[in-house]
C-alpha cells in the first residue's frame, strides 16, 4: 500500500517533542492524587465516581487506564478528555503549559489576508470613531458613560455609513476579501456588513483580531447587533471575548467572571475588576467552558436576574459539568446587568453582591424546587437531577450536592445517594460489557498493538495484502480501517490514541507488553495467524458452497480446485503460526 506523505515533518517532529517532553504521570497528578504502585501509579479515577482506585497511570509506556470504567489513552488524550478539548486544542495546551512552541500547518489559503484585513480595519475605524465622520459613535458612549481609556483599552471604532472600499481592493483580491466574511455581494459589487456601525474587536487567545461586534448606534434598528459569521481564522463557540486580555487576571485571581454582554465587559475593566470575559451572543459551549478551566479553578457567572438570564445560566450547567467543572452564579436584580448595575450603584455593591454567589447546580436545583407543587412533579424533578448527579466525578463534590438536594426536596438523603449510585453502577456495567467482544481475538490485537511500534513503511509492507475482511472483531476492523486512512492521508499513526471512536480501544490494545521480542517478529506470527483465521472462514463458506451446488459438476469442480488450495495453504502456515 503506497501512502501519500502530506503531513510536515515539522508537524511530526512537534507531536513528538510533546510525547517525549511531558511526563504522563506528572501531568495527570495535577488532576488525580497518584499512590505508585510497582512500575505505576494509581488513583481515583477523574471520568467515573469510584471510592477505590482502579485508574492506573503507566510512565513507561506513556498511557493512563482505569479498570473501572475502561478510560485510556495517552498524554493528549487525557488532556482532550478531562478538559473536553479536540485533538489541536488538547495539543496547544500542552504546548502552552509546557513552553513548547506550536505552529499548525497547512493554514488555508487565505488566512494571512484575512488578518492583515482585520488589521487594516482595525486601524481605520479607530481613526474614524475620533473623527468628525465618527463623531456620532463617540458621543453614543459618551452618554454610556465609558471613558477615553476604556475606548482605547478595547479598541471600540466606527464604521461610517459611506464605507469606501478603494484602500482594500487596492491591497486584497475580491476571494480574499469575501473570505474574511466582512463582506458580501450583490449586483456584482461588495458591501460592507458593519457599515454605519460600533465597532467591537474581537481576537483570538493569540491576541490576533479575527472577528468584529457591530452595534446599531439606534436601539430602533434591528438586529442590534451583527457579528462576523465562522470564517478560516474565526468560530464564536471557542473563543469567549476580552479572552486574551483577562487570562493573565485570571491566572492570578484563580477565578473567573463570565457575564453576558461586550459593554458589561468593559465596565468591569473599567471598575478594575479585570478577570471578566463573555460569550458572543450564543449558549455557553463545552469550548469556551474548557478554555476557562485552563487558566482558573473556579468560574463565577454574572446573569441577569430576569428569565433570560436564567435559562442561559442553568443551560451552561451540563457544559461545566462534563469537563469536572463547577461554577458558580449570581443573578442580578431584574432589569439590571453588570453595566447599568455598576454604572448606577457602584463597584462596592457590585462586589458586595458577588459575595452571595451560589453554587450554579445547587441554584438549579433550588429554582426547579418552586415547581414541585405534587409527589409526582418532585419525582419527576429528581429524576432529572439524578441524570445531572451522574455526570459528576468527584466524590467529595457530589457528597454535598447529596446533602444540599436532600435539605432543599427534604427526602432522605441515603435513599436518594443509592439510587443515583446503583443507576451509575447500572451505566458502566453496560459500557464495560460492550467491550468483552475485543478480547475474542487475540492475534488480531496483538497486530495491531505491534503496528503503533513500527515505522511507517514497515507498517506499510505489513498492511499491503491485507483487507478489513481479514479481522472478525468489529473493533478491530474498524482500528484497520483507520489505520489506512491514516496513512493514506499522510498522519501520524498515534493521533489514532485521541481518536472518540477508537482511541480507548487502542490504548486497551497498548497495554499489553511483547517483552523483549521485535515487534516486528510478534507482527509477523500474528499476521500469519490472521491469515490461517481468514482461509478457515473461507473454507467453511466453500465448504457452505459445495453442499449446495453438489448436482452442478462445473461449478463442484470448480470449488474443489479452490478449497484444495486452501487446504494447502492451511497446512503450511500452520506450523508457522503462533499459537494464541
Amino acid at each position: 500500500m503506497n501512502s501519500s506523505r502530506n503531513t510536515s515533518d515539522n508537524f511530526q517532529e512537534k507531536l513528538q517533542e510533546i510525547m517525549e517532553s511531558v511526563d504522563i504521570a506528572e501531568y495527570i497528578s495535577q488532576y488525580v492524587d497518584l499512590k505508585k504502585s510497582g512500575a505505576s501509579y494509581k488513583g481515583l479515577c477523574p471520568f467515573h465516581d469510584e471510592r477505590t482506585p482502579s485508574f492506573y497511570v503507566t510512565p513507561e509506556k506513556k498511557l493512563f487506564h482505569c479498570f473501572g470504567c475502561g478510560a485510556a489513552g495517552n498524554v493528549i488524550g487525557f488532556a482532550m478528555k478531562y478538559n473536553n478539548l479536540d485533538f489541536i486544542d488538547a495539543l496547544k495546551m500542552l504546548c502552552e503549559r509546557y513552553n513548547i512552541v506550536f505552529e499548525q500547518q497547512q493554514r488555508p489559503k487565505y488566512y494571512n489576508d484575512i488578518i492583515e484585513i482585520h488589521k487594516d480595519l482595525l486601524v481605520y475605524s479607530k481613526d474614524v470613531f475620533y473623527s468628525s465622520k465618527g463623531k456620532k459613535a463617540s458621543e453614543y458612549m459618551k452618554k454610556r458613560d465609558f471613558s477615553k481609556k476604556v475606548l482605547e483599552n478595547f479598541e471600540v471604532g466606527y464604521f461610517p455609513e459611506k464605507f469606501d472600499l478603494s484602500f482594500l481592493k487596492r491591497k486584497y483580491s475580491k476571494t480574499s476579501l469575501l473570505a474574511s466574511g466582512l463582506f458580501y455581494e450583490y449586483s456584482s459589487s461588495l458591501h460592507f456588513k458593519f457599515a454605519g456601525r460600533l465597532s467591537i474587536p474581537i481576537r483570538d487567545n493569540m491576541g490576533n483580531v479575527v472577528a468584529f461586534s457591530g452595534r446599531a448606534l439606534d436601539d430602533n434598528i434591528k438586529p442590534k447587533y451583527i457579528n462576523s459569521p465562522t470564517t478560516d481564522i474565526f468560530e464564536k463557540r471557542k473563543l469567549l471575548y476580552n479572552m486574551y486580555q483577562a487570562k493573565g487576571a485570571m491566572k492570578k485571581e484563580g477565578t473567573a467572571l463570565v457575564v453576558e454582554g461586550y459593554f458589561d465587559v468593559m465596565r468591569c475593566s473599567e471598575a478594575g475588576i479585570k478577570n471578566v470575559v463573555s460569550p458572543m451572543g450564543t449558549s455557553f459551549t463545552k469550548n469556551q467552558a474548557s478554555l476557562l478551566k485552563r487558566y482558573c479553578d473556579d468560574v463565577l457567572l454574572v446573569f441577569d436576574g430576569d428569565i433570560a438570564g436564567k435559562k442561559a445560566a442553568f443551560r451552561s450547567l451540563d457544559v461545566f459539568l462534563e469537563i469536572n467543572f463547577s461554577p458558580q452564579v449570581v443573578f442580578l436584580p431584574e432589569h439590571d446587568d453588570p453595566d447599568s448595575f455598576i454604572k448606577g450603584k457602584g463597584k462596592s455593591n457590585f462586589l458586595k453582591l458577588l459575595s452571595g454567589r451560589d453554587d450554579l447546580f445547587v441554584s438549579y436545583a433550588k429554582n426547579l424546587s418552586r415547581y414541585a407543587t405534587t409527589y409526582q412533579k418532585k419525582v419527576k424533578i429528581l429524576d432529572k437531577l439524578k441524570k445531572i448527579l451522574m455526570k459528576i466525578n468527584n466524590p467529595y463534590l457530589k457528597d454535598e450536592y447529596f446533602s444540599q438536594i436532600s435539605k432543599i426536596f427534604q427526602i432522605n438523603e441515603e435513599t436518594f445517594r443509592k439510587d443515583v449510585e446503583f443507576s451509575s453502577l447500572r451505566n458502566i456495567i453496560k459500557k464495560s460489557g460492550s467491550n468483552k467482544k475485543r478480547l475474542t481475538y487475540l492475534c488480531e490485537e496483538n497486530f495491531l498493538a505491534c503496528l503503533f511500534k513500527l515505522p511507517e513503511d514497515v507498517i506499510d509492507s505489513l498492511l499491503e495484502d491485507l483487507n478489513e475482511h481479514y479481522f472478525n472483531d468489529e473493533n478491530s476492523k474498524k482500528i484497520y480501517k483507520k489505520i489506512v486512512d491514516v496513512l493514506q492521508n499522510g498522519d501520524i499513526m498515534h493521533v489514532l490514541l485521541n481518536d472518540s471512536e477508537v482511541g480507548e480501544i487502542i490504548s486497551h490494545i497498548l497495554i499489553n507488553d511483547f517483552g523483549e521480542e521485535d515487534p516486528y517478529q510478534v507482527a509477523i506470527k500474528n499476521k500469519k495467524q490472521l491469515r490461517y483465521n481468514y482461509l478457515h472462514k473461507i473454507k467453511r463458506t466453500k465448504i457452505d458452497e459445495l453442499n449446495r451446488f453438489k448436482n452442478d459438476p462445473v461449478k463442484t469442480e470448480e470449488l474443489l480446485s479452490s478449497l484444495n488450495n486452501i487446504l494447502s495453504e492451511l497446512k503450511n502456515l500452520k506450523s508457522s503460526v503462533l499459537e494464541v
